[in-house]
């Protein structure tokens, strides 16, 4: 907060934007009151707020820097000194050489990949342990099948790739913002590839693999430990969109599911979290 100002708050120590905290003292307010009594319509209102705490942050951000062009628009010095902090041309580079990049990007791969391995094993050690009913059996299955699921609409999918992003991923092989402006033309493929991945049971393989980009969880943490990085994963664009089309029908597979069966709590739970951001 800045002095004689409690409305805005100061982003320090790179420049000083401004923003108003009614959203953002509201976003603390919801997050506290969510943590304590669990609600949904509480974490409905705390996930808006944050939203909106989001978007005042980037449009004031916007302004001061639309700001610092404009006054600077006789001198094209400082214009460009501008543009080059807007864009962190500025920043310390902390590249390291071929071989310590390779040798880092091998270990933090055996890392992960045993780590995964070890996630199965204490998975298929639990499965070994449970004592079940030989003689249970589930209840017949009655609805539609996973082959049966319904073809996708041109609509639906345009509906899709105007909301998405314009961000691109590094697996994408051309920029997401080329494939909103192009919509009419790779609508229908997405369609088309789509309804064959629904009706062959498969999922295209070259949308199996990702770009994953390993952060150091806290500053300053040893960067030679695999264990204090975190893997961020960018997948394609394309790959995302088949995945949605797909979840929100099986979402409502599911959930016509569980009113004909009785199933545990825990799945009931899981629809309940994904159906504000993913459901039908």
């Amino acid at each position: 907060m800045c002095d004689g100002c409690p409305l805005s708050l100061v982003f320090p120590p790179r420049s000083p934007i401004q923003v108003p905290t009614v959203s953002y003292v509201s976003r603390i307010r919801l997050e506290r009151k969510w943590k304590k009594t669990g609600r949904e319509d509480v974490r409905l209102e705390y996930r808006q707020a944050c939203r909106q705490a989001n978007e005042a942050i980037v449009e004031a951000r916007q302004k001061f820097n639309q700001d610092q062009l404009n006054a600077a628009r006789d001198n094209p010095r400082t214009k460009w000194s501008i543009i080059r902090n807007i864009l962190h041309h500025n920043a310390l580079s902390d590249s390291k050489p071929f071989k310590e990049c390779q040798d880092l990007t091998n270990k933090l791969s055996l890392f992960f990949r045993d780590k995964v391995r070890l996630v199965k094993q204490r998975i298929s050690v639990s499965f070994a342990n449970l004592n079940l009913d030989p003689l249970f059996a589930d209840s017949a299955h009655s609805g539609i099948h996973y082959t049966d699921l319904p073809p996708p609409a041109l609509s639906e999918v345009l509906k899709l790739v105007n909301s998405m992003s314009a961000k691109s991923s590094a697996a994408d092989r051309f920029p997401a913002s080329l494939l909103k402006s192009c919509s009419d033309v790779f609508v229908p493929l997405i369609t088309r590839l789509a309804h064959l991945s629904f009706t062959e049971g498969v999922f295209p393989t070259v949308y199996k693999t990702a770009s994953v980009t390993p952060l150091l969880k806290k500053k300053g943490l040893n960067s030679d430990d695999p264990a204090n990085f975190r893997p961020i994963s960018n997948l394609n664009t394309i790959s995302k969109i088949l995945e949605r089309l797909f979840l929100s029908r099986f979402m409502h597979t599911l959930k016509t599911a569980v009113l004909s069966a009785s199933f545990s709590p825990p799945i009931v739970v899981v629809i309940r979290l994904r159906q504000p951001f993913y459901g039908s």
